[in-house]
């Protein structure tokens, strides 16, 4: 376990843990031992989620500042200010950082010196990573928007008042993969939509809010639910592949590995579940009193867990 406490989902590239924490440091561990690499100081909390690209590791700080720090040596490359984007988790495609902002501001940001590229302004706050196929950045807030990468042009929306309620939002983050983007909302159901047209594929329904970014893998699209249940449903059909009830709300994006999905639930327990079946093989409860809500991450046959501090566990647990 990595003492100093937070919230921020680890990302890891090679041999190097990017973590974020609420005593205003950013921090590069080693994955084998926990031990410290180096530290990077901001001047407030530091809860979003990190992306790692050309030699720079980028997240935000609560003091309204976007950083970009050298994954080496723990260096400041550069920093911008950028209003309301206290926690925002930022996504890098081609150079270019996209990432969203408390007052529904959406930026790109050049990667190389911290200069906004564009802004788009929606109607609600965006809390999510955004995903990037492409030519087409995808974001969701009240409404599921898609974005022309290099202009901020509008490309297609999906609004969920198009069923006639205005009251459900987007509460996951959108993954996409080459030729469909998946999301979930608080109207209790799943969608797929072409990612050049907007075209919804299929729908999903389930018995409360999705509030868990999907995981694709292997064509099956996986996610957990408000009605304590973990879904893994067919990523071109929408069909039901298998369906676990895990005891406990789902609000984390899952981790997937080659034959295993695991699972944070909200009364702080870590679950392994059967890839193919959905057959729970084991469950931990690290007893550290905190829900298990940040994105779980599997790398080197061991899962890594943001929640209150961060924490190693073996895939063989």
């Amino acid at each position: 376990m990595f003492d100093p406490f937070g919230w921020s989902s680890p990302a890891i590239v090679g041999d190097t843990i990017y973590v974020g924490s609420n005593n205003e440091y950013f921090y590069a561990v080693d994955p084998t031992d926990g031990s410290q690499k180096w530290q990077y100081e901001t001047d407030d909390r530091v809860n979003s989620y990190p992306a790692v690209d050309d030699g720079a590791v980028v997240f935000t700080s609560e003091d309204r500042f976007l950083h970009s720090v050298d994954v080496a040596s723990g260096d400041r490359i550069w920093r911008t200010e950028i209003q309301d984007v206290d926690t925002g988790s930022p996504t890098i495609h081609d150079g270019t950082i996209y990432i969203g902002a408390l007052d529904g501001t959406f930026y790109a940001v050049d990667a190389a010196d911290g200069s906004v590229e564009w802004k788009f302004q929606a109607e609600w706050n965006i809390p999510h990573p955004p995903a990037v196929v492409d030519d087409i950045v995808f974001m969701a807030s009240d409404t599921l928007y898609a974005l022309d990468a290099a202009s901020g042009e509008e490309v297609w929306r999906f609004d969920i008042d198009a069923y006639g309620v205005t009251t459900y939002h987007m509460t996951a983050g959108p993954t996409a993969t080459q030729d469909t983007v998946f999301i979930g909302t608080d109207f209790s159901k799943m969608h797929a939509f072409d990612v050049q047209t907007g075209e919804q594929r299929w729908v999903f329904e389930t018995d409360m809010a999705v509030r868990s970014p999907p995981a694709v893998a292997g064509g099956v699209v996986y996610f957990g639910c408000d009605d304590d249940h973990v879904y893994a449903v067919a990523a071109d059909t929408g069909e039901e592949v298998w369906r676990y009830n895990i005891g406990n709300d789902v609000n984390s994006a899952l981790a997937v590995s080659a034959e295993t999905v695991y699972v944070g639930t909200t009364d702080g327990y870590v679950c392994a579940l059967d890839r193919a079946t959905g057959e729970e093989l084991w469950r931990l409860f690290p007893d550290i009193g905190y829900q298990m809500n940040a994105p779980l991450v599997v790398a080197n046959d061991t899962v890594y867990i943001a929640a209150g501090h961060l924490i190693a566990i073996s895939e063989a647990e």
